[in-house]
């Protein structure tokens, strides 16, 4: 029964941010155009940048081995695992 509801609540909670207009536009709409700002851009970008300097720590701090990044990095250097 409680999984039900669940499922209720977030059907009704999607069809509100997709298809009810808050004003003129739908929440969709609002969230997309916001995210379309120079600011937004530009906090993405800085959002990246700073997980990209834990990430490097991360790694540094635990001795650039395979097991901690899976081998991603080698994949983005455009190396194959071995």
């Amino acid at each position: 029964m409680k999984w039900a509801l669940s499922i209720f609540t977030t059907i009704v909670l999607l069809w509100v941010f997709f298809f009810v207009p808050i004003g003129s536009r739908t929440l969709w709409d609002h969230v997309t155009r916001i995210g379309r700002t120079e600011e937004a851009q530009d906090l993405g970008r800085d959002v990246r940048r700073a997980s990209e300097q834990v990430w490097q720590k991360a790694r540094n701090e635990l001795g650039h081995s395979d097991a901690v990044d899976g081998g991603h990095a080698r994949r983005r250097a455009g190396r194959t695992a071995p």
